[in-house]
């Protein structure tokens, strides 16, 4: 079931009720999206598009700058380059970004927001079924160093957002020249591993901070209905 597929009030009701089942819940705070709009950002990397739902939200909310999108797996790159085509400045790139340039090879899960170039948790599946991963594919993948002066100007207040299923450390790691430059970036902290050898908050966010950059905002995701306890949130971080 893709995102497209349907209303979003519709698939996102569907998805409450599957992680209900299971004792979890999801939500989303709009100051995930609304964050980076009073900064002054005008260029958006995107990395992790699936078929572009983020750079559509924000759009859709009024953003008018640059974004350059990043998603490795051919069939959802198809439906992401299709998306982008309603807006002008939407570029998009078949790729995935990680520590090195060459190959590497993702595990396609049955619902592609769950691919990962990581392979998920017993407890990721438990809780998901549909993050089973069902087959892998060969992809393209670069450092963020190797391709931000490609795009980067002088003068950008640029914004980071990633979202690759416990990637996010090796993203970081391919962008050590580049985040100098970044202004405030965004991305999923998991406070229990969901991908095997993910980073977790604690080490994320100081790995961030000794980076120069502090968690101004925390969105949980979704959390065990029972203990209440949150596993996933988005994490917003600026240069302050």
């Amino acid at each position: 079931m893709e995102i497209r597929s349907m209303n979003w009030h519709k698939f996102r009701y569907n998805i409450r009720r599957i992680f209900h089942k299971y004792n979890y819940d999801l939500v989303r705070h709009p100051i995930a999206d609304l964050a980076f709009m009073s900064y002054g950002i005008n260029k958006v990397f995107d990395v992790g598009a699936n078929v572009g739902q983020y750079a559509e939200r924000q759009i859709s909310l009024g953003y008018t700058g640059q974004i350059i999108s990043f998603e490795p797996i051919s069939s959802v790159f198809t439906k992401l380059e299709k998306n982008a085509r309603s807006y002008t400045k939407w570029k998009v790139l078949n790729c995935g970004l990680g520590n090195y340039d060459g190959e590497a090879v993702i595990n396609i899960s049955k619902s592609s927001v769950f691919s990962s170039l990581l392979k998920p948790t017993p407890f990721l599946n438990q809780m998901y079924p549909n993050s089973v991963s069902t087959v892998q594919e060969k992809i393209k993948i670069h450092k963020f160093d190797s391709l931000f002066n490609e795009y980067y100007q002088p003068g950008d207040k640029v914004f980071l957002k990633i979202d690759t299923e416990g990637y996010e450390k090796d993203v970081l790691a391919g962008a050590i020249n580049s985040l100098e430059y970044i202004s405030g970036l965004q991305l999923e902290l998991s406070f229990k591993e969901h991908y095997q050898g993910e980073l977790l908050f604690m080490n994320m966010v100081n790995f961030l901070l000794e980076k120069g950059f502090t968690l101004v905002a925390l969105t949980p995701l979704y959390h065990n209905l029972k203990s209440g306890n949150i596993l996933k949130a988005d994490g917003i971080f600026w240069r302050l």
